[in-house]
């Protein structure tokens, strides 16, 4: 305050700022001060303004900064963002985390072209199918697909999404989309690891046979680790049309 004070006495200029005061009893207040200057014959003679107690508000405000960058420091922690899309207007939303996820510059307006620029051509069809049926009056989505980036880089992520409507009556996707790269690389490594237990078992059950009173447990066992990793590799969408 007392840098703008000294600032406005050297130069006639309206000035808006908000302080804190503390009272007798140690209570700490707000105040919000908005003044003009009055000049006569080119001289400064006075300011005229208000001040106006805004604790209230600006109690509220800091509140909402402090969740905001906890929803933030939460979205990157999980390696997940939000979106939102109105397929009546074409709007689309990111969060900070969403334009990381995509690798996108904060100064790029997101659109259905941005988006498709990002998908890999192997998963394109999938994703353009999902966007027709979201125009078409669908209220929810949810599938996993892969981006290519620029640098040849390969993410895996899945999108979840359902809708609400505003005040003007406009359908508004609101989803989140997470970052599972590391969960599908974690997947790979495991199914390597049962194909190479397979390999090993398999040779060893044939050479114990009828002999060896372990064979039934360990075909079984073989047969378990065949349907689960047959799961494993089916997309979380393939379980029927959403």
């Amino acid at each position: 305050m007392a840098n703008l004070i000294k600032g406005v006495l050297a130069k006639a200029s309206p000035f808006d700022a908000t302080k804190r005061i503390v009272r007798p009893n140690g209570e700490v207040r707000h105040i919000r001060c908005v003044g003009v200057p009055v000049v006569e014959n080119q001289s400064l003679k006075k300011y005229v303004g208000s001040a106006i107690d805004v604790t209230e508000h600006e109690l509220l405000t800091q509140d909402l900064r402090r969740r905001e960058a906890y929803l933030a420091e939460a979205q990157r922690l999980s390696h997940t963002g939000s979106f939102g899309w109105k397929p009546d207007t074409g709007e689309i939303v990111w969060s900070d985390e969403t334009y990381r996820i995509f690798e996108y510059d904060r100064s790029v307006k997101p659109t259905l072209d941005s988006l498709a620029q990002r998908v890999h051509p192997g998963d394109l069809a999938e994703v353009r199918e999902v966007i027709n049926r979201a125009f078409s009056g669908a209220t929810n989505f949810e599938h996993a697909y892969r981006l290519l980036l620029p640098d040849g880089r390969v993410k895996h992520v899945h999108a979840i999404a359902h809708t609400l409507q505003d005040a003007s009556g406009y359908r508004e996707f609101v989803g989140a989309v997470t970052d599972i790269t590391e969960q599908r690389h974690a997947e790979a490594v495991i199914r390597q690891q049962e194909a190479e237990l397979r390999n090993v078992s398999i040779p060893f059950l044939r050479l114990c046979g009828v002999r060896c009173p372990m064979a039934p447990i360990l075909t079984l066992t073989s047969d378990l680790w065949s349907t689960r990793g047959h799961r494993r590799n089916r997309r979380p969408d393939q379980g029927g049309k959403r």
